[in-house]
């Protein structure tokens, strides 16, 4: 790092106006990257498995590069979603990061130190990510509610009974996929994943839409017409 500060010493780089200018820098870069990563763990604490599949559907494959240097590669992005559910108490298939190319392209010094402190302060940001929510009321998928959500939706049930919309999205990616093993009541065995995938997306829907109804039938009760 001596082609970045120079001569100062370690015990002068918080003073020093030139090492204080790079430092600067690698903060913002830094900010930004654990912001990023904190997004991340906000969704898998709120959706579980399902934010895992959608990101990975939404961005893999990668040919290796990154949007930005304010941004950590997917690959590390994809590693850290893991260690984030796992700490929450989900299980995460130990090949989701294998859909993301390893992150091998050089990078400025500068960007390198916000790489470290990223890196360094994952556990971090999952711990801030789960407190953050504590005290908000708010239920995270479970695995029971999940599979009552699957075995409704594997019946052509709209389900609005959960407690946790992430557990309805968990169901439905389970069925998306597992297509082939998807035997639709009254529908042909020959029925192209493309119409089960239809016929998928209408049910949940269709629960949101329930879900929303319920929540608005009292109030619609109570107005005079």
């Amino acid at each position: 790092m001596g082609n970045l500060f120079g001569a100062v010493g370690k015990e002068s780089i918080d003073s020093d106006l030139e090492a204080m200018a790079v430092w600067a820098e690698s903060y913002s870069y830094a900010a930004r990257q654990l912001e990023e990563v904190f997004c991340d763990c906000v969704g898998v604490w709120l959706f579980g498995q399902s934010y895992l599949h959608s990101f990975r559907y939404l961005l893999a494959p990668d040919l290796s590069e990154r949007p930005s240097d304010n941004y950590p590669p997917n690959r590390w992005r994809s590693e850290f979603a893991i260690e984030a559910a796992r700490s929450y108490g989900d299980s995460a298939d130990s090949t989701f990061a294998n859909a993301f190319r390893p992150f091998e392209k050089s990078r400025e010094k500068k960007v390198e130190i916000a790489d470290i402190v990223t890196k360094t302060l994952v556990p971090k940001i999952i711990a801030e990510a789960n407190d953050f929510f504590d005290g908000k009321k708010l239920t995270r998928p479970s695995a029971t509610e999940t599979e009552r959500c699957k075995q409704s939706l594997y019946s052509l049930c709209p389900f609005s009974d959960y407690e946790s919309v992430g557990s309805l999205l968990n169901a439905a990616w389970e069925l998306r996929l597992d297509l082939e093993n998807w035997s639709i009541p009254g529908v042909p065995d020959d029925v192209s994943d493309e119409k089960k995938i239809d016929i998928l997306n209408d049910l949940v829907f269709k629960s949101f839409e329930v879900v929303e109804w319920n929540g608005l039938r009292p109030r619609v009760a109570g107005n005079k017409i």
